[in-house]
């Protein structure tokens, strides 16, 4: 779902980052803001590519490896980015928007952060085609985490988008396992985690509308495993491309 809008640093222009959404859920007010991403989309089609994930999980430097954004990352446990940066893109066939969306389960948010990860899911859900869902390796398989909290939000969100819309708009999945192990295969860790996926969906309580509703017809999933960046950066690069598929 990538391969076209993926990174071409040398035959493609790129904006700077501008903030869309402060870090207390407020759009940014300021038109100058917008420019950059003005001077590439242009009132054209676009596609639009999202990220979704914990806090310090590497959602922005994936996007930065993907698509040479300039996405600010840390290196500490401490939260870089609030609310929703974008970058725009003028991929081919469409211009591309770039959301880099703040990571869930943070200590600066508490009990606070359930609601701002709801919001910032359902936004997710309207807009973008693809949609990243950026996990740990130890989440996978394990009932009680962060990814299964936010994939309950966003199936949640994706419910009742449907309950009011009289077609159901789905969105790719693709994921992205990080810190993979190597004793653990990449179509193993697809299955443990779509085992997951399907035992969240059959657990939601569902209007009447879509009780025996399956999850494919809201969205596609795509399961990628991504080793440590910082001491397998060779294999990280390729299984990068690999997700660009």
């Amino acid at each position: 779902p990538l391969r076209n809008c993926a990174r071409k640093p040398s035959a493609y222009i790129m904006s700077a980052v501008v903030e869309l959404v402060d870090g207390s859920g407020q759009f940014s007010k300021s038109p100058d803001v917008f420019e950059p991403l003005n001077e590439i989309l242009d009132g054209k089609d676009v596609q639009v590519v999202s990220i979704l994930g914990p806090q310090s999980s590497g959602r922005s430097t994936l996007l930065n490896a993907l698509f040479g954004t300039a996405f600010p990352v840390q290196g500490s446990g401490a939260q870089t980015n609030r609310g929703i940066h974008v970058s725009a893109l003028s991929a081919d066939p469409k211009p591309l928007l770039i959301l880099d969306v703040e990571g869930s389960d943070s200590r600066e948010r508490a009990e606070a952060g359930k609601g701002f990860q709801r919001k910032v899911a359902l936004f997710s859900l309207q807009l973008a085609d693809v949609l990243i869902l950026n996990v740990w390796f130890h989440d996978v398989g394990r009932q009680e985490s962060s990814t299964s909290s936010l994939l309950a939000s966003l199936f949640e969100e994706a419910l009742k988008l449907g309950q009011t819309s009289e077609t159901i708009a789905k969105t790719h999945l693709a994921v992205a396992i990080r810190d993979a192990e190597d004793n653990v295969s990449e179509a193993e860790l697809e299955e443990a985690f779509l085992a997951d996926v399907k035992s969240i969906w059959a657990e939601l309580p569902k209007p009447s509308k879509f009780a025996s509703a399956d999850l494919s017809e809201f969205c596609d999933v795509s399961v990628t495993s991504l080793p440590h960046i910082r001491y397998e950066r060779a294999e990280f690069d390729r299984r990068v491309e690999s997700l660009k598929q």
